[in-house]
């Protein structure tokens, strides 16, 4: 297949203000000078708020209960509230709701439960029959039959109201009754779509196990059960544990004697009700409890535990690398578990969205929230928890991704941005929104601003603030809409990322991943990112000149194919450690690389081979000074931390292209501008071919906006005399060359053609610019 064509890129306001008591002309006073594409509101604004439909709590009256006439009278308060947005100008208008939470106290029926109670009181809102089973039948369970807690169980915004925070699973059919009537209610009210919080299973239920049994006999005919798993038939199949790091400490003697040493009585009885260890059920604290403590243990373990105690009573000196895998057989099972759990998420949002069209008769929004992408330990957590885009693709229209963090400069020559989050989500097929975080400044938000644009996405504004800017890149994008229509990326080279991998133990690979995305943007190399079900398009793979990618271990016999093709082709292919050792269900392969060899193959054992010494990775000393800020209690930022940090111990950057500018052949004509003239540059560009003419937009983004100050003092510092050289071909003569900045006029630059390499300098570079140039052929290129 050719390359996807980049998004149109929207401005989308996230904005929880409005309860639909209060009076709605503040909030639209404030957007209508600028109103975004995509707006998106707090569920508080919707007739059956998700978390307990009717049963809506305050902490000073918390067994607040909405009648029949109350519920009609929010339907038409909502109705209102939405047609106002619409009528401003505004697109889509969505709120928030959660596949995973639910409130409510089991004992006394109160929350979900009253509402259950009632539900045929409300049946004149389309919702359907009352579910056929209790609430706490719809709850994730644990694999003992316990419920299961996605999040702390007393989560303060719940006990304060007299409630629990429970977790239903996603494959209940109670449940999805419930969601839609939520849903349904939803779109009634005019709403285009939502915007769907956490997704995450860790579910060993009856449903999940009875699906878990026909999609593994999708995947794996009945020998290839017996060899690659050990199972005669498929009534065997289970849902497996061992590698679900949060699963396995609750299971473990020693992390409940690591939490009676560490956590102190007074904190036992706030997150469980009782310090007797005995009685404490550790699932109650939730799953992101179990990983950041889990990770603690880790150090309590090499400080307390001998090697040789750890191996008699793991089998393994270092936990982290098994958690309680014992074999390959044991490390595909959870991987396909994972792998499973992303699907069943897909499957639900799919639900959602078809429940939203029933009503309103049109394509229904779909917005899931994957979380942070900042860090491996970020990645690792969502993706146990069954974080995959590629899995989520087909039922997802924007994914939303919650770094919470501003782009820009934390230290000299070390950069913030979304690059990967992205070109990761459009490789997937699905278009990017990124939230920054609060409070902002003027600066770094027409640095996000620009940031989507370039790629395609949204920058997810948290208030309706800087209309200014807002109004700029509306206008911006209606103007030159031209130029991004039908545009696919020019960038030349691209980079491996594999959650396939990953799930096989590749924790190496998303590491060095992370380092290569940061190595390829200082050195002014665009790139494009490439997922696993890209990896077989042979087409595809041909339009790049250089793929690159770091203990690449698992890759499907089609995808080995489509590398020896791209390698015959003449493309160059720069891999780092092992690179197609097993296929994509594990097995050991021979003989890939041995017919794989030449100039344009470019091996090396590890990427560290290849970079300068006596450093340490960017996301080593992020999850250092992040472990610091949480222990500071979020008393200053974390960039500051950096910054210090970065005098302390040299942090690793990439202006010199250490041992690669050697190693691959024509590095030079990979980069499109000096990494040592343009630190903090990054340049975007997008090709459209139409007969013998050939149009490239390439976007500028200037990260130069200082972190380390304090929020609202922040400034970008301009770049000047930006030099820009991309290769074009031969045969190529320059139309036009045309600069164009929000809020400015279209200006011409100064361009020419020289040794196949269309060549330009931008006089002054703030935020963000688009330089669109035409040229003509006789034969395209």
């Amino acid at each position: 297949m050719p390359r996807r064509q980049m998004d149109m890129p929207i401005t989308h306001v996230h904005h929880g203000a409005y309860t639909l008591e209060g009076d709605i002309e503040p909030i639209t006073g404030e957007l209508r000078l600028a109103p975004p594409v995509l707006y998106q509101c707090s569920s508080t604004a919707t007739p059956l708020p998700n978390t307990a439909g009717a049963a809506i709590p305050t902490p000073t009256d918390p067994d607040r209960f909405c009648s029949p006439q109350e519920i009609q009278k929010r339907l038409d308060l909502t109705r209102r509230w939405v047609n106002e947005l619409h009528g401003i100008g505004i697109r889509w208008v969505i709120p928030y709701t959660c596949n995973v939470k639910l409130g409510g106290k089991h004992e006394g029926r109160k929350g979900i439960w009253k509402f259950y109670d009632h539900w045929d009181d409300y049946t004149f809102l389309g919702i359907g029959p009352r579910p056929g089973a209790d609430p706490i039948e719809w709850m994730a369970r644990e694999r003992d039959g316990q419920l299961h807690y996605s999040y702390e169980k007393r989560h303060p915004g719940f006990t304060s109201c007299g409630w629990y925070k429970y977790t239903p699973c996603l494959n209940n059919p109670h449940f999805n009754t419930y969601q839609r009537a939520n849903v349904r209610t939803i779109a009634l009210a005019g709403y285009d779509g939502v915007f769907v919080d956490n997704n995450n299973i860790n579910c060993y239920c009856q449903h999940c196990e009875k699906l878990f049994k026909v999609w593994m006999s999708k995947r794996h005919a009945p020998d290839q059960l017996r060899e690659r798993f050990g199972w005669s038939s498929y009534d065997e199949v289970h849902l497996g544990w061992r590698g679900n790091r949060m699963d396995w400490v609750k299971y473990d003697p020693l992390f409940r004697r690591f939490v009676e040493d560490t956590l102190p009585s007074q904190e036992r009885i706030q997150w469980f009700e009782t310090d007797d260890m005995n009685e404490i059920k550790l699932q109650e604290a939730g799953s992101g409890w179990l990983w950041g403590r889990s990770n603690e243990f880790l150090s309590w373990v090499y400080v307390h535990i001998s090697p040789e105690e750890r191996r008699k009573t793991w089998g393994v000196e270092h936990i982290e690398d098994s958690w309680g895998i014992r074999d390959e057989r044991d490390r595909l099972l959870w991987a396909e578990t994972s792998r499973f759990w992303a699907s069943c998420i897909c499957d639900n949002l799919r639900k959602i969205k078809g429940y939203g069209q029933e009503v309103s008769g049109k394509d229904f929004l779909v917005v899931p929230n994957w979380g942070e992408l900042l860090t491996f330990q970020e990645l690792a957590f969502r993706e146990d928890m069954g974080h995959d885009i590629e899995e989520w693709a087909p039922a997802t229209d924007i994914v939303f991704w919650e770094d919470n963090r501003d782009p820009g400069r934390t230290a000299e020559g070390l950069y913030f941005d979304y690059s990967l989050e992205y070109k990761l989500a459009h490789a997937a097929g699905v278009r990017s929104g990124a939230m920054a975080a609060l409070p902002g400044d003027h600066d770094t938000c027409a640095l996000a601003h620009g940031e989507a644009v370039a790629h395609g996405g949204a920058f997810i504004q948290r208030g309706p603030e800087f209309a200014d800017l807002r109004g700029e890149y509306n206008r911006f994008l209606s103007e030159h809409q031209h130029w991004f229509e039908g545009y696919v990326s020019a960038a030349r080279a691209g980079l491996v990322l594999s959650f396939q991998t990953y799930r096989l133990g590749g924790h190496a690979h998303i590491r060095d991943t992370f380092r290569l995305v940061q190595f390829l943007n200082d050195q002014q190399v665009p790139f494009d990112v490439l997922v696993d079900t890209q990896l077989p398009d042979k087409e595809l793979l041909r339009s790049y000149s250089l793929l690159v990618c770091s203990e690449l271990a698992a890759l499907s016999n089609e995808a080995t194919a489509a590398f020896r093709e791209f390698v015959c082709g003449g493309g160059i292919l720069f891999g780092c450690g092992a690179l197609g050792a097993m296929d994509e269900f594990g097995a050991l392969r021979s003989g890939f690389l041995a017919g794989m060899s030449g100039a344009n193959v470019i091996r090396c054992d590890r990427l560290n081979d290849l970079l300068p010494p006596g450093q340490i990775s960017r996301e080593d000393a992020l999850e250092f000074v992040t472990n610091v800020w949480r222990y500071l209690n979020w008393s200053v930022t974390k960039w500051p931390l950096i910054d210090a940090g970065d005098y302390a111990v040299k942090i690793e950057r990439f202006v010199d292209p250490g041992a690669v500018a050697t190693r691959i052949p024509g590095w030079q004509n990979f980069q499109v501008a000096d990494p040592y003239a343009c630190n903090g540059l990054r340049v975007v560009p997008y090709l459209r071919v139409s007969g013998r003419r050939c149009e490239l937009s390439i976007h500028l983004l200037n990260y130069n906006v200082d972190l380390t100050l304090p929020a609202g003092t922040r400034s970008t510092k301009t770049m000047r005399d930006v030099a820009i050289s991309l290769p074009v071909g031969d045969g190529l003569v320059l139309r036009d060359a045309l600069c164009a900045r929000p809020g400015k006029e279209v200006e011409t630059v100064d361009a020419c053609i020289k040794a196949d390499r269309v060549m330009f300098n931008v006089p002054e570079l703030d935020a963000y610019a688009l330089v669109h140039l035409t040229l003509d052929n006789h034969v395209a290129h």
